[in-house]
């Protein structure tokens, strides 16, 4: 056997006909009406028939067509983080431990902690230094995961290679020096995260380097080696 139930309808209820307090219904049983603060559809059949008034909901705000968003693009990134940043650091100077390598040009911060001790550098900064710099870390002491040598070459005279690659079209290369870089073209900042993550090197074997203060393999790897 089959039954089907269709939900009621209030449509046929006229204003100020719902029962009240202490009256009683057809079966006896007394009815009271709904208590105050009951959320109701707009659209509800019964709202309005004895029932308290449904608040009208908060308006909602027209969305933007994209001018704050290019607003906030052109605010200065030290106006945002505050004026209790400490960019200044160190001059960089020519440690004695690259005398003898490929890197010996190269002038670099004192307070780096060199996690070898031997070419190429690898090295990040104190801790309390990045403390001190706060959110944003300066240049000079972000952290140095290499590999070789640095290549040596003069800022204005190194020559780069761009490539613009599309999926509908075929990969283009432009080539331009670093000065036309840093002179045609606006100059935009974004912050960026960088983490030095768990790595394995290669020597006769592998073996892991630990992400904490723990010395692996003559290898000393810091919390230190997460940089903004």
């Amino acid at each position: 056997m089959a039954a089907s139930v269709q939900p009621r309808q209030f449509g046929h209820l006229e204003p100020g006909s719902a029962p009240v307090c202490g009256a009683a219904s057809s079966n006896g049983a007394k009815a009271y009406p709904p208590a105050n603060g009951i959320p109701r559809r707009a659209d509800s059949p019964v709202r309005g028939c004895g029932f308290p008034p449904l608040v009208s909901p908060p308006s909602r705000k027209a969305p933007s067509d994209g001018s704050d968003d290019e607003e906030e693009e052109q605010e200065d990134w030290r106006e945002l983080y505050g004026s209790h940043l400490q960019l200044e650091v160190e001059p960089s100077v020519r440690d004695a431990r690259d005398e003898g390598t490929a890197d010996a040009w190269i002038e670099r911060n004192p307070l780096l902690i060199r996690l070898t001790g031997k070419h190429p550098l690898n090295c990040e900064p104190p801790l309390a230094r990045l403390m001190h710099h706060g959110f944003i870390t300066p240049a000079a002491l972000h952290f140095v995961r290499n590999h070789g040598a640095v290549p040596r070459g003069d800022w204005c005279v190194y020559v780069g290679i761009m490539r613009f690659y599309h999926v509908l079209r075929d990969t283009r290369e432009v080539s331009c020096e670093t000065c036309q870089l840093s002179d045609d073209f606006n100059h935009v900042s974004r912050d960026t995260h960088e983490v030095s993550c768990d790595t394995c090197h290669v020597s006769n074997d592998f073996y892991h380097v630990s992400r904490d203060t723990r010395e692996v393999s003559d290898d000393t790897y810091q919390v230190s080696s997460d940089s903004y």
